[in-house]
């Protein structure tokens, strides 16, 4: 298993700790799958955040996008964004009022009562498969997946392991997975984390069967605010 110093991350992992004893933090920098479960946790507690991000994706598709998410309390988001997708311009929101959530493709737009699992699903889904797969359902337009119940289950990571900042694009320290969904593996992902413990980058690799050439999958992430 790589590992990077420990002191090195120590600074990003204190930040993701509900506690504040040293022994934990050393427990938590050690772990890598204690860490990003730290992660998801810190993330589904906010208050509010507000991400915009950038989207890239290459080999067997051809696709970018670039958008924003705010929290802007509780399960009250904001998503929207645009792109080109297999060369169609592509645009998508999500917005929550008064218990009702609206989603849009830009001409096509469906209105839900808000999900008991609304968070979850965007969340996790957020570190677990990347924000690409629910900007999907969003050009339907659907809601988030297993935003009814069930995301944790659904989706869930494996085989955590360090890797080294030297072999990441910003020298971020970075956590390496495998993905499952529905008890498949699928991809194998690794989610960069900044100083302020926050995600900033994350890079995926989907094989396909009968496909030669994976799908690689560009997420960067800038918080410009984090409760």
């Amino acid at each position: 298993m790589k590992r990077f110093s420990l002191a090195v991350f120590l600074l990003s992992s204190l930040s993701l700790l509900s506690c504040s004893d040293v022994n934990d933090a050393e427990e938590v920098a050690i772990d890598p799958a204690l860490s990003l479960q730290e992660l998801e946790s810190r993330l589904l507690n906010s208050m509010s955040m507000d991400m915009q991000f950038q989207i890239t994706v290459s080999g067997a598709g051809d696709m970018s996008a670039a958008g924003r998410l705010q929290r802007l309390g509780g399960d009250q988001y904001s998503i929207s964004a645009e792109g080109v997708f297999s060369g169609t311009p592509v645009a998508m929101s999500l917005v929550t009022q008064d218990g009702n959530v609206r989603v849009s493709n830009g001409k096509t737009e469906n209105t839900f009562e808000t999900p008991v699992e609304l968070t979850p699903s965007l969340l996790l889904g957020l570190t677990r498969m990347g924000i690409l797969h629910n900007l999907f359902l969003l050009t339907n337009p659907a809601l988030p997946d297993h935003s009814a119940g069930g995301v944790a289950d659904w989706v869930q990571t494996f085989d955590h392991h360090w890797v080294l900042s030297a072999d990441t694009e910003n020298n971020h320290p970075a956590i390496g997975f495998g993905i499952t969904v529905n008890g498949t593996e699928t991809a194998t992902a690794t989610l960069e984390i900044n100083a302020a413990g926050l995600p900033v980058r994350r890079m995926q690799v989907v094989n396909f069967e009968g496909v030669e050439a994976p799908m690689r999958v560009v997420e960067e992430y800038t918080f410009v605010s984090f409760e």
